[in-house]
């Protein structure tokens, strides 16, 4: 009897394993620009790959922070929102991974079309703390001459559901500021929600990575802490004083929950230097596997009318939605939670929820009243969306401050990925192991 017991467990314990290798836990990157590009050869920009909006040359974008481990990424995909190149004329998105250097992952938007993928080619990445960019280069002088860029890339870490919050393009101060996890622009001097992100799910923030992207003058070793609910924690890590060279703290660990609002404090403590540009990228493992976590915060509409917000990185919102739209992967978003800084007031509302492909879904809540947040519940995203969140006010005009939004992804499509089955496994492991050691 203890022999066979022995051998259903010996079966039972790879199980896992097994399938986390046929079905890889993958997130998406999301990120484009609010800088128009020209159409000459002379044109070509690089994008930070984060989740936020940012141009800038080679020289200053690319270098920094955007994965906490290593691990490939994939099916890269991009959406022109201005005008089609036309004829023979061309623009390319080609990933960049590691000091810019070029890779095989890119695809070309031609003739009269206006998006474009790839999703046969990959590119590993060994290292944790990798630096990686959109490049875009027009060929032929194509149409527009200024062109709006939405990409995206989906990331599979090395490490199992150890998922990558990236963040930079910020010019950090002497004194001390205050900065989105996933964002980009300068920190704040004084603590905001906008500026926060708020947790969607349970989980765990970890691997805090901190590196410099510009020099100021003197001394310059910025200081990353992490604070949750406006108290500091104890993930914290120091960068070197010279270009990139990436610290992390790999150690720290520190439980969160469904509802906090996390942000990054930036600092210079030889208080010499001036302003440094910096990056950096946090850590975040799901309760539920494969969940990936993304943040978007902005500002409340000034118009009583739906409006659109980007679903990454800060900024604020239009009427225009093919600004704020990106290119996703067919995936699950499993909850959506939506927090402001102030109450809408008695008798008013501010209405959140998702588009996809320029269609409402299902998906949306409301704050009303003396409420400050609500929650969306999950909804399916097709291939390539493009994906956005409307803002709707009542009709008459609503207060509330601006607002953090924190959604959580998922690409896993087998029926196996959720924690309560892995620990109903794991349950039937110990008590299996136990009665053999009782036999």
């Amino acid at each position: 009897m203890k022999k066979k017991l022995l051998i259903l467990l010996l079966i039972l314990l790879p199980i896992p394993f097994v399938a986390s290798a046929m079905y890889p836990a993958c997130q998406t990157f999301y990120s484009g620009t609010t800088v128009g590009f020209g159409n000459t050869s002379s044109s070509l920009m690089f994008i930070n790959l984060i989740s936020n909006f940012g141009a800038g040359t080679k020289a200053s974008v690319g270098k920094g922070v955007s994965t906490v481990t290593g691990g490939t990424f994939k099916n890269l995909r991009l959406y022109d929102q201005g005008d089609p190149p036309g004829g023979t004329a061309s623009w390319n998105a080609m990933l960049i991974v590691g000091q810019n250097a070029s890779t095989s992952l890119n695809c070309t938007i031609t003739g009269s079309t206006n998006s474009c993928t790839d999703t046969t080619d990959t590119v590993a990445t060994s290292s944790p703390g990798s630096e990686v960019a959109f490049l875009i280069t027009p060929s032929g002088s194509p149409g527009g001459a200024a062109n709006y860029f939405f990409a995206s890339v989906d990331f599979c870490p090395n490490t199992y559901d150890l998922f990558s919050l990236p963040y930079g393009g910020s010019y950090s101060a002497i004194t001390f500021s205050y900065g989105a996890l996933m964002a980009k622009g300068n920190p704040a001097a004084t603590l905001n929600v906008a500026d926060q992100s708020v947790v969607p799910e349970t989980g765990k923030i970890s691997q805090l990575w901190g590196a410099l992207v510009t020099e100021g003058s003197g001394t310059n070793s910025i200081v990353f802490s992490i604070m949750d609910n406006g108290a500091t924690t104890t993930l914290a890590t120091t960068s070197a004083s010279t270009l990139p060279n990436p610290i992390a703290d790999a150690t720290t660990t520190i439980n969160v929950n469904s509802g906090d609002l996390l942000n990054m404090t930036i600092w210079n403590p030889s208080a010499s230097g001036g302003q440094a540009g910096t990056q950096y990228a946090v850590g975040w493992i799901p309760s539920i596997p494969g969940d990936f976590f993304e943040s978007a915060g902005g500002v409340s509409p000034t118009v009583l009318r739906e409006t659109y917000q980007t679903p990454m990185g800060s900024g604020g919102n239009t009427i225009v939605e093919a600004s704020t739209s990106v290119p996703t992967t067919n995936m699950l978003i499993r909850t959506t939670t939506v927090t402001l800084s102030g109450a809408p007031g008695t008798g008013h509302s501010w209405t959140y929820g998702w588009r996809d492909n320029g269609a409402t879904t299902t998906s949306s809540c409301t704050i009303a009243n003396t409420a400050t947040s609500c929650t969306m519940p999950s909804v399916t995203i097709s291939d390539n969306g493009p994906i956005d969140i409307f803002v709707l006010p009542s009709t008459s005009a609503p207060s509330g401050g601006d607002p953090s939004i924190g959604w959580i992804g998922n690409q896993l499509s087998y029926p196996a990925a959720t924690q309560s089955k892995y620990n109903v496994w794991q349950g039937f492991v110990r008590i299996m192991g136990g009665f053999l050691r009782l036999k």
